[in-house]
């Protein structure tokens, strides 16, 4: 996937789910749901896009599919990137 698919893909709500799932790990839709306080069709919504686009993956334990990202190094990296052009302008 090219990095402006997944820049798109992490646009408004996708962005906070990954940041969520960036800071507190691997979360079930309900859990990142009810921690965005979003309905949870949505959420799932959101996260089959980020999975197309590489940005998820998910383990099924259960009958829960837990989603992680897939590069959180990578994630980290663009993030203290947009931190540096703000502070800098």
């Amino acid at each position: 996937m090219a990095p402006l698919d997944i820049l798109r893909s992490l646009q408004g709500t996708r962005w906070r789910i990954a940041w969520s799932l960036l800071k507190s790990g691997p979360q079930s839709v309900t859990q990142l749901a009810n921690h965005l306080s979003i309905y949870r069709d949505a959420c799932s919504r959101q996260l089959a896009i980020m999975r197309k686009t590489g940005v998820v993956s998910y383990e099924k334990i259960n009958h829960e599919r837990i989603y992680r990202l897939t590069n959180s190094t990578a994630f980290t990296y663009f993030v203290s990137y947009l931190q540096e052009m703000v502070v800098e302008k």
